[in-house]
């Protein structure tokens, strides 16, 4: 198996020529550009933004269709299936050059997954990782430089991500788990404290057999990964050595109306995450 990134965002950080987590950017690294030569013999910068373009189009319609779930097969117009044809180009040379069998996508676009879903489904399978959305809410509000693109990470208000956080595991956990050949769901809380037990369930659940799941300790360095957009922390510590450690900042650091807000809005599925309503802050010693 191999992790590329959020490929939702390649298009756009190509034709940019914005930096692979190696540190090359995308257009020069050696390895998207094997895979480029590969599945589309020369991809022109004008050509990837207007891929881009145009599969934003297609995720923004596809958010509306979401809400009238149905089985049946959509109809693909010809800009719509050139979007597919193209990810499918760029699937198959990943799986090529990197002689693997899996492709680990963590493009967090369930609008365009509901796509795939429905188109290639024996071969689509789904892992729905969610996490207390206050603490999705306070990484968003943090001032974050990017070390893929120029300036700083994008910012958002708690409200703002709150209401995407809830529709987004909506239609995942109703469309995506009856449109995937497998379906798993995992809390990333479980995951950063017990990663070895989580990933060999999830493997599990992917008929993948115990003896073909490797697992191995992130300490060492790990030069040869190639990931597309990301947590640039992540991506920094990928190039060095990278433990999985939970992050709990935003129990002592958020404020309590944000805090609340977000409770507000997203509070209809805790009891479903199991994820309490409340959370007890650490109280801080007062100085004289």
């Amino acid at each position: 198996a191999i992790f590329v990134g959020e490929l939702s965002l390649f298009w756009r950080r190509f034709a940019n020529r914005e930096l692979c987590s190696c540190g090359q950017a995308l257009p020069d690294c050696r390895f998207w550009a094997s895979i480029i030569s590969k599945g589309f013999g020369e991809l022109k910068a004008e050509d990837a933004q207007n891929l881009g373009k145009l599969e934003w189009a297609l995720r923004r319609r596809q958010a509306i269709r979401s809400l009238f779930t149905t089985n049946r097969p959509i109809a693909m117009p010809g800009h719509s299936q050139a979007i597919v044809d193209a990810r499918v180009k760029l699937y198959c040379a990943i799986a090529s050059v990197a002689q693997a069998e899996w492709i680990v996508d963590s493009g967090k676009d369930p609008w365009l997954g509901e796509i795939f879903g429905r188109l290639f489904r024996a071969n689509f399978y789904t892992v729905h990782i969610v996490r207390d959305p206050r603490g999705v809410a306070f990484s968003w509000m943090k001032l974050v430089k990017s070390d893929s693109e120029p300036g700083y990470m994008p910012r958002r208000h708690a409200a703002a991500v709150a209401v995407s956080w809830l529709i987004q595991n909506l239609i995942i956990q109703s469309a995506l788990r009856h449109l995937s050949a497998s379906y798993v769901r995992l809390r990333y809380e479980d995951l950063a404290t017990d990663p070895e037990t989580v990933v060999r369930g999830v493997a599990q659940s992917m008929g993948i057999a115990p003896d073909r799941l490797a697992w191995e300790s992130r300490d060492e360095c790990q030069p040869d990964l190639h990931w597309v957009a990301g947590n640039p922390g992540v991506r920094q510590s990928s190039r060095s050595s990278m433990k999985i450690k939970l992050d709990k900042e935003w129990q002592d650091r958020m404020p309590r109306v944000q805090r609340w807000l977000v409770t507000v809005i997203c509070g209809v599925l805790f009891p479903s995450y199991g994820y309490p309503f409340s959370c007890v802050r650490k109280t801080r010693p007062r100085s004289r």
